[in-house]
């Protein structure tokens, strides 16, 4: 709930200092090759007496790029501690780059420490001597106790010159420790439990012999066992899930067809009597009885899965009812997406927010409507009850940007920039269905154009009319201008009526 609708979940704890430890399992797939699975934990601190245990862990492991795999494990980590109570965060990692990025999804009240681990510290250090606890190798650790790495990297250079230490990799331990000196620290908090963690959570299911995995199965794997690990329920797999990719396209050609309305054949006369069945004649009819009956075709559209009745009203109805041969197909997305779709000519019209966009000359459009912006707060915001603001309240604010939707955001600055007003401080989310979350976590404030609904925003979110005069933003059906498909102008001229 907390990564696809924003939602909170019910957190068990409501520790003030957390760990969170990251790192990667390299598994082999069925091609020979290998994809690695992206783990993390999380916990409030160890305990003992006796076996240190870590106190309350929750995991999650999954196969996905940093974003989506960072996002998913903030929501896994909300359903045991509560986020908003949480004040400090030890992050341990091994260097990697999409391991630091857990501080960009924690709460901004939230101050975040980093720590690279021990274990891969001393041992890239060792690989530089040719014999284990070697004076240089002891001298080169002193550095590292006492959260020196730079005179480390410089002394492993120096022994490396010297002959006493191996020269290449020397140079790139050196190198490793500059790039991460902010986190090696002289008295590290109690981390240091990932590698085992990965060894025996997902190495001992995943590497044994002979196992080789699809991408999917192995992030299924890991999300499986993270869950069943961390004392979290693991679904059932719905019907849904469980089906072939044959019949998956067999059941949505079905649906496709019934949303199409799709009549199969043409006027047909079935004969009279033992009379071979023949196709009618169409002499006597009208012209354009004549041209719709006979008119086939295929007619893509991209459209705002949020606004479709709002943008087309019954025209795919009356579409499919007038020209019952064409096949009418839909696609559900966003702006992005069919900004891309247009460009590569998957679709033949889509529903764009409009702006002077330069590398798209080839674009032509037919505005739906023409309105203002309004900005998104949460009802706690010290302007959520003014009953509409002007860009001048909103200077200084800490705005929302959408990562994955770039052409929303040209088109939301372009028009914001005509009236001299520019988001300064912004931060990131993945698009429009995460907005609501970011600005739970964040405080931060979103502004978009009217007619443009937000899904998941509930009674805590305020939408405020920005005043006149203001930025104007229009909402446009696009199609390419070398676009030969009969079929587009006649459901343009449809949806305009």
């Amino acid at each position: 709930d907390l990564y696809a609708n924003g939602v909170l979940p019910e957190a068990d704890a409501d520790d003030e200092e957390i760990c969170i430890e990251a790192d990667g399992c390299w598994i082999p797939l069925q091609d020979g090759g290998n994809v690695e699975v992206k783990a993390m934990v999380a916990y409030a601190g160890k305990a003992g007496p006796g076996r240190v245990e870590r106190v309350r862990p929750v995991r999650f492991g999954c196969v996905s790029g940093p974003r989506a795999f960072w996002a998913q494990g903030m929501a896994a980590t909300a359903t045991r501690f509560d986020m908003s109570k949480v004040r400090v965060c030890h992050a341990g990692f091994d260097g990697e780059a999409w391991c630091k990025q857990a501080a960009d999804y924690l709460p901004a009240a939230a101050s975040v420490d980093g720590n690279l681990d021990p274990f891969h510290v001393n041992r890239a250090i060792g690989s530089c001597f040719a014999e284990p606890g070697a004076d240089a190798e002891r001298q080169v650790m002193q550095c590292i106790w006492f959260g020196r790495a730079g005179d480390a990297a410089d002394l492993l250079e120096a022994l490396a010159d010297d002959g006493l230490a191996r020269p290449k990799n020397a140079a790139q331990v050196a190198a490793y420790l500059r790039n991460n000196a902010e986190f090696i620290r002289s008295c590290p908090p109690s981390l240091g439990t990932m590698e085992a963690e990965n060894e025996h959570l997902y190495a001992s299911r995943m590497k044994s012999v002979p196992c080789g995995w699809s991408r999917r199965g192995a992030s299924d794997m890991a999300r499986i066992r993270s869950r069943k690990y961390s004392g979290r329920e693991v679904p059932m797999p719905t019907r849904d899930s469980r089906m072939s990719p044959a019949r998956r396209r067999a059941r949505q050609k079905k649906v496709d067809d019934f949303l199409t309305r799709a009549a199969g054949r043409p006027v047909e006369c079935v004969g009279s009597g033992y009379e071979y069945p023949h196709r009618a004649s169409t002499a006597g009819m009208r012209a354009d009885i004549r041209y719709k009956a006979g008119l086939t075709g295929r007619l893509r559209i991209g459209m705002l899965y949020y606004t479709i009745r709002q943008d087309f009203g019954d025209s795919f109805d009356r579409f499919a009812e007038e020209y019952p041969n064409v096949e009418l197909r839909r696609f559900s997305w966003q702006p992005q997406e069919i900004y891309e779709a247009l460009a590569e000519e998957r679709v033949d019209i889509g529903v764009l927010p409009r702006a002077s966009y330069p590398d798209a000359p080839y674009l032509v459009f037919q505005d739906i409507l023409t309105g203002g912006m309004e900005v998104m707060v949460l009802s706690t915001h010290r302007l959520a009850d003014k009953g509409s603001v002007t860009l001048d309240d909103l200077r200084g604010e800490l705005f929302i940007q959408l990562r994955d939707d770039p052409y929303t955001n040209l088109c939301y600055n372009e028009a914001l920039g005509r009236c001299g007003f520019m988001q300064e401080r912004c931060v990131m989310t993945d698009n429009v269905d995460t907005v609501s979350f970011e600005m739970r976590r964040s405080g931060a404030v979103y502004i978009k154009a009217r007619g443009f609904e937000i899904a998941g925003c509930g009674p805590e979110v305020v939408a405020l009319p920005i005043e006149e005069p203001g930025p104007v933003v229009r909402k446009s059906f696009a199609w390419r201008a070398d676009n030969e498909n009969p079929l587009v102008p006649l459901f343009l001229e449809m949806a305009r009526q």
